[in-house]
């Protein structure tokens, strides 16, 4: 059962309250923003956490998030509840956060809900940075929540892949990959060797679900007295409908592949087209966490919500490939004629000798459109792709099921107009409709504004 307050309504939950969010300025955490604004109008106000540069202070970061196009609608219906977004200048490596004591002050005295969305998700980090920002980071967000005089929930956003060695991920927790003593003890020994690391790994497919799965326990253990939730979202996508229809500001994970795709630029990848790809809407994750806040805040133990789609509306892998493939004929942005998608399951050397081989043709044709005077693209399209394609392919070769009956239920127990205004449910997800609302996504927020593909990203 999850347990809930007596609050009639999502927004009455949160009406004067203060949120403090960490990882407010990566992708779920901008969303999450914007939404608590515009849909909770009696809020109080929101405490960004936000690093510091050489190069950018906290307000102009802060004004660089304001300047999204997701707060459109903010700035037409409401510009002055812009007003309740405020900037912490802090630091998820630091001890302490890093936090001015002024500024500490105000989160005890003030807060009481903690959105913890901050990490760095590259796969391919080193494992003491990653333990500094994912699980370090965890550590001092938590003894913060121990300070705060009021806290009503903790939500800890972790990921659906933190624990990959089994084939069903229930709502539960799991016990750690390794002890934390044994990590530093590797990591003080070996450094970062790649080939010592994986062995700590203890299967976990890179050091982001390892050290994800890490901060769990560290949570589950640690929360003492505060009601606290675990969101595990699976491969987060572009929105359906908020903050905008499609909104993507990221090549990360799925895009970069679907948009190469869809282009015709990439034709063979490794995979299992009968695997399940697991995709999550931002928004539905963002509706998710801020439901959980509300609704199960009155449970002394850890509330672990799963924000998947693979078990309530499953979608293979070369169906989606498909109907994105579709798409980009319909649209015909297709760089090359007739989009389609091979998925094989080879051995790393085999993707190496494809993808080495695939990269001298594209220098080939790079070298013959030079000649004509064409804009040359292939070889670093390729070349990125190969990028991708290893940091993802175990994902793709892979399929798991994400349960997520607590997540159902939970939607269940919500009014009509709560469940419109913060929808939640992946059942709802109509996959034709939606790889065309993510194709017009990319085209419209990355393509018009064009970005080298990255395979990773940092939002602390």
């Amino acid at each position: 059962m999850i347990a809930h307050d007596s609050y009639k309504s999502i927004p009455d939950f949160y009406a004067g309250k203060t949120v403090f969010v960490t990882g407010g300025t990566g992708f779920l955490g901008k969303v999450l923003v914007e939404k608590l604004v515009y849909s909770c109008p009696a809020l109080n106000k929101i405490y960004v956490l936000i690093r510091e540069t050489s190069k950018q202070n906290v307000l102009q970061k802060l004004k660089q998030l304001l300047d999204s196009p997701i707060f459109t609608r903010l700035k037409n219906e409401r510009p002055e509840d812009l007003n309740k977004i405020v900037p912490i200048a802090g630091d998820l490596c630091k001890p302490n956060l890093d936090l001015e004591p002024s500024d500490e002050e105000k989160l005890i005295d003030e807060v009481s809900v903690v959105i913890h969305s901050g990490a760095t998700v590259k796969f391919n980090d080193a494992l003491e940075y990653a333990m500094k920002i994912n699980y370090q980071g965890t550590e001092q967000v938590m003894r913060l929540c121990r300070k705060i005089k009021n806290i009503k929930v903790f939500v800890y956003i972790s990921t659906a892949y933190a624990h990959t060695q089994l084939d069903i991920i229930e709502e539960v927790i799991y016990p750690p990959p390794a002890r934390v003593a044994e990590v530093y003890e590797t990591i003080k020994r070996h450094g970062n060797n790649e080939k010592n690391i994986s062995k700590i790994l203890n299967g976990q497919p890179n050091t982001y679900a390892f050290t994800k799965a890490l901060a769990e326990n560290l949570v589950a253990e640690n929360h003492g007295d505060i009601p606290t939730v675990v969101i595990r979202p699976s491969i987060i996508t572009a929105g359906i409908t908020e903050p905008l229809e499609g909104w993507v500001d990221t090549w990360n994970g799925a895009t970069g592949i679907l948009h190469l795709m869809g282009n015709a630029l990439c034709r063979v990848l490794p995979g299992n087209k009968h695997s399940i790809l697991d995709l999550i809407p931002v928004d539905f994750v963002c509706n998710l966490t801020l439901v959980a806040a509300a609704k199960c805040n009155s449970s002394k133990k850890v509330t672990i919500l799963n924000s998947c789609s693979g078990s309530c509306n499953p979608i293979t892998l070369k169906q989606f490939c498909s109907l994105y493939c579709n798409v980009a004929v319909k649209r015909k942005t297709n760089v090359f004629p007739f989009p389609y998608l091979i998925l094989f399951n080879p051995h790393i050397w085999m993707l190496k000798v494809m993808s080495y081989f695939l990269m001298t043709m594209a220098g080939l044709a790079d070298f013959v459109m030079r000649i004509f005077g064409k804009q040359t693209m292939l070889f670093r399209t390729q070349s990125k792709l190969y990028s991708i394609v290893k940091s993802l392919r175990y994902f793709l070769i892979k399929s798991w099921l994400f349960k997520c009956e607590r997540v159902c239920a939970l939607n269940a127990e919500l009014s009509d107009l709560d469940r419109a205004v913060f929808n939640c449910d992946p059942s709802t997800i109509h996959w034709e409709q939606y790889a065309q609302i993510y194709f017009d996504g990319v085209t419209k927020f990355l393509l018009e504004k064009p970005k080298n593909l990255r395979t990773d990203a940092s939002n602390n």
